[in-house]
């Protein structure tokens, strides 16, 4: 049957499902913020007009809290929006936003990969799964570089920016 297949046939590429797991596709209602300091990393600060509610009403956020940022004091936070304009303007305002400590954040939109069970064409099962359940427009793909920094995205070229990733 097609869902046993092994690839899956892309624009004339055949990728495997292996690498459709990897892809990662830019979730324009999250803006992803690294380096805030932990000591204002709670959601009551996050939310704060001060902070990420004046672009916005927040949806949820996500700390993320692995030893390593807990050790280097340089915390990542994924902030998702109701609406995609707050978050464009979370992204476009935090990124390279100078504290006064003299850290500088780095700031831009989620990210978010495809679940396994739809690449499997199997239904889900999860409540609230993270991962999408539908194919990608080829410009909302996503690859980073050395430093997490999202460059542009190997598959897409200018002439199919709209072409659905199926």
């Amino acid at each position: 049957s097609s869902s046993s297949a092994s690839a899956v046939s892309l624009h004339g590429n055949n990728i495997s499902k292996e690498e459709l797991l990897k892809i990662r596709m830019q979730q324009r209602d999250i803006c992803y913020v690294a380096g805030l300091p932990k000591s204002i990393c709670n959601r009551q600060i996050l939310a704060s007009k001060k902070w990420f509610g004046q672009f916005g009403k927040i949806r949820d956020i996500t700390i993320t809290d692995n030893q390593n940022c807990i050790r280097t004091n340089w915390m990542c936070v994924h902030i998702k929006y109701f609406e995609n304009i707050s978050a464009a303007k979370a992204v476009k305002i935090m990124n390279h936003k100078k504290l006064d400590d003299g850290r500088v954040l780095e700031a831009n939109y989620g990210t978010q990969r495809y679940c396994e069970f739809f690449i499997n064409n199997k239904k889900c099962h999860k409540n609230n799964c993270p991962f999408r359940h539908n194919w990608c427009k080829l410009n909302e793909i996503v690859n980073f570089n050395n430093h997490h920094q999202i460059i542009p995205n190997a598959y897409a070229s200018n002439n199919n920016q709209n072409n659905y990733y199926q």
